[in-house]
């Protein structure tokens, strides 16, 4: 979830299932949860400059940790499939609630190395 608060700061939030952070129960259907948010500013950063886009794109991936959580479950090391998931929405949607040409072409040229890289370990096991 992304809310523009300010022309400088986005909110970024992640909707991840009551179920997947093991909460004791489903909440009833009258009783909404906010997720969780962290605000982002980049009024400091110039948006039209790759160092600029790449200081903003780290504060939204470490929003993104902060907003969910851990990404391991108890006694394991690899991420849990709803942290991920998390994650690549929480990331996405900051990116798109910015909506600046290069940080947009900045997210698309890493998540595409991530996903190039992800196929090849899993051709490569084959």
């Amino acid at each position: 979830m992304i809310s523009l608060r300010l022309p400088a700061a986005f909110a970024i939030g992640s909707c991840v299932l009551a179920s997947v952070l093991g909460a004791p129960s489903l909440a009833s259907a009258d009783s909404f949860v906010e997720p969780p948010t962290k605000i982002v500013h980049f009024a400091d950063l110039n948006l039209n400059d790759r160092q600029g886009v790449e200081v903003l794109y780290r504060r939204i991936h470490g929003a993104a940790r902060d907003v969910c959580g851990p990404p391991e479950r108890a006694g394991s090391r690899i991420p849990s499939s709803a942290w991920q998931a998390c994650m690549a929405n929480a990331v996405k949607t900051a990116v798109q609630g910015v909506d600046r040409p290069m940080l947009t072409a900045y997210y698309d040229e890493h998540y595409g190395r991530r996903i190039q890289r992800r196929l090849a370990r899993t051709t490569a096991g084959n």
